[in-house]
């Protein structure tokens, strides 16, 4: 099992040698608006501003619709300075209630993570707590993708051949899909494990960590039909599932997951 398993990797590894998929830049934002800063952004934006002079706000605008599970996050130095980012709802309201969040000394981030509660335009306001000048990146991510729309997916498409298989049988993911529809670079960690019956998952490949494996903008690209390996008798019986996932490297937040059960008999 073990030399298949060896097999599996090298096959897998063939697609992360392909020109395109990685780099050795993390990838940057797109500059804000000039002063005043007062702009509409959508999912997906990576936005380098700064605060800018002493006492400046920024302004921020976002259409959303209830249901959406929104990810926003400031970062700025990690010392020297406190951002302050304040996420209001459409009728004016704080989200969460009477409070804006600002990163504590030597933190340099504050991240709201909520599922949105009223349709229309949120704002975001983001300032120093000392009236101090400040840079600073504004993330903005959907993390509810049906809701958000494929044009902002980052996506890990795996199929197989077939759903049973047997000794003689050959394992052949007939797509092995990655896509990045987003209007910028990602740098992404691209996972593909199997669970096997009676054995710990195995890990096939695992690359990007260090932020260097960068989806380009646009991407999509399939590098199937890939044999995998071939079943034979000292294979488990049982239930099998081949998955793949893209994470953010920094964060380990989920981008994408496709989960693939089958069956040797």
């Amino acid at each position: 099992m073990h030399t298949r398993v060896g097999v599996i990797a090298a096959c897998c590894g063939i697609f992360f040698a392909l020109p395109g998929l990685a780099s050795a830049q993390v990838p940057g934002g797109v500059r804000c608006v000039e002063e005043p800063t007062d702009q509409f952004v959508t999912f997906g934006d990576l936005i380098e501003c700064d605060i800018t002079p002493p006492g400046d706000v920024d302004i921020f605008r976002l259409e959303g619709t209830v249901g959406q599970r929104a990810f926003i996050q400031l970062t700025g130095p990690p010392t020297g300075v406190n951002g302050c980012l304040e996420l209001h709802r459409p009728d004016g309201t704080l989200w969460p209630p009477a409070v804006s969040l600002c990163s504590r000394t030597g933190q340099g981030t504050v991240t709201y993570n909520l599922m949105l509660d009223q349709p229309g335009t949120w704002t975001m306001r983001v300032y120093e707590l000392n009236d101090r000048t400040m840079p600073y990146s504004l993330q903005i991510e959907c993390l509810s993708t049906d809701l958000c729309g494929g044009p902002s997916d980052v996506v890990c498409d795996v199929q197989l051949n077939q759903m049973t298989y047997s000794n003689g049988d050959t394992v052949i993911a007939t797509a092995l899909r990655f896509a990045n529809h987003r209007s910028r670079p990602v740098a992404t960690e691209i996972k593909l494990s199997l669970e096997v019956p009676g054995l710990a998952p195995m890990s096939l490949a695992n690359v990007g960590s260090d932020g260097t494996v960068v989806l380009p903008a646009p991407f999509d690209q399939n590098f199937g039909p890939l044999p995998l390996f071939q079943v034979t008798p000292s294979f488990p019986r049982g239930s099998y599932e081949l998955s793949c996932r893209i994470l953010e490297p920094t964060t380990g937040r989920l981008l994408s997951e496709d989960l693939n059960p089958f069956v040797i008999q």
